[in-house]
């Protein structure tokens, strides 16, 4: 056990800084990513894959000497990497998946973008299961220490996705691994976590995740995701966007149901642009138009939602 004065924790508390995610409301409601455990939560189809991809690029665009590991165990690593070039360069995911159909405005963009991002392209490494099918906690503890006897200095992402195809293992027992790994080698992890129950039809309330509740107690931010349009097509919460697309988007929320460094809990709202594999975070007065709305639907029975997913 490492012992240090009052003193000398402080002068180097002080001195340590947050990672920008370059979403600027969720990023000031939590005060930056540091080196600990942050849990992105949601049912099925909600865009948990989409928006830790989004994470590791928006991470390493915008912060100096930072590098993300992004462990894909439901996707091919091939998959992964088309998402993220299709939100950096704002093509189409379909386009990219197949290059043979040819569109003079897309192909300008990839001739123009791709060399120039390619430093940055360089500063995630990718991994799926592959051959093997399983990976365990102990597979990436091997991985994080290697990395970080190359580089003690670096800023470092590990990004999970998702847990729940991790070796069997306890969970909590897997969870404290991870934690421990993020004070060991002053890393930041991402993981993504698939909730079951009421979750599947309904808004996630802190209620509705009490099953959860070891990983919330061990996560450093708890967050989930939520589309309305996922189970509900007559939901308020699309708008008609001309500007990228040309067609309705659906609007995420985004939960704060823990955060340990700021007493911030409650709702980010973002646009999904589906075809490019892109979550835009809402403006502030927006935000709390739609925060006005779900407040407003509260009163409804989610009944009638089940209905149609039965």
């Amino acid at each position: 056990m490492e012992k240090n004065t009052l003193d000398e924790v402080l002068k180097k508390a002080l001195k340590e800084k947050p990672l920008d995610l370059n979403f600027p409301y969720l990023n000031s409601k939590i005060n930056g990513i540091w080196p600990d455990l942050y849990i992105i939560s949601g049912a099925s189809s909600m865009g948990k894959t989409t928006f830790v991809t989004q994470i590791a690029w928006n991470i390493v665009c915008n912060n100096k000497k930072t590098e993300a590991i992004f462990f894909s165990l439901d996707h091919k690593s091939s998959d992964i990497s088309i998402k993220i070039a299709s939100q950096s360069l704002e093509i189409p995911f379909s386009y990219l998946k197949n290059l043979d159909n040819s569109n003079e405005k897309f192909d300008r963009k990839m001739k123009n973008k791709l060399q120039r991002l390619k430093k940055l392209y360089q500063k995630i490494t990718l991994f799926d299961t592959g051959i093997r099918k399983i990976i365990s906690v102990e597979d990436i503890i091997d991985i994080i220490e290697k990395k970080r006897e190359m580089d003690p200095t670096l800023n470092l992402i590990l990004i999970i996705d998702q847990f729940d195809n991790l070796e069997n293992e306890n969970s909590l027992n897997a969870l404290k691994k991870l934690k421990n790994l993020c004070r060991t080698h002053n890393l930041t992890i991402f993981l993504t976590l698939s909730i079951a129950g009421e979750c599947e039809y309904t808004r996630p309330s802190r209620k509705n995740i009490s099953n959860y509740a070891d990983f919330i107690s061990i996560s450093y931010a708890f967050i989930t995701l939520y589309t309305d349009f996922i189970l509900n097509f007559e939901t308020p919460f699309l708008e008609w966007d001309w500007q990228l697309n040309n067609q309705l988007v659906p609007i995420t929320e985004l939960f704060v149901h823990k955060n340990k460094i700021e007493p911030f809990t409650g709702s980010v709202f973002y646009r999904f642009y589906q075809d490019f594999s892109l979550f835009r975070e809402c403006l502030i007065p927006e935000i709390q138009n739609f925060i006005d709305m779900t407040d407003n639907l509260k009163s409804h029975n989610p009944k009638k939602i089940i209905d149609k997913v039965e």
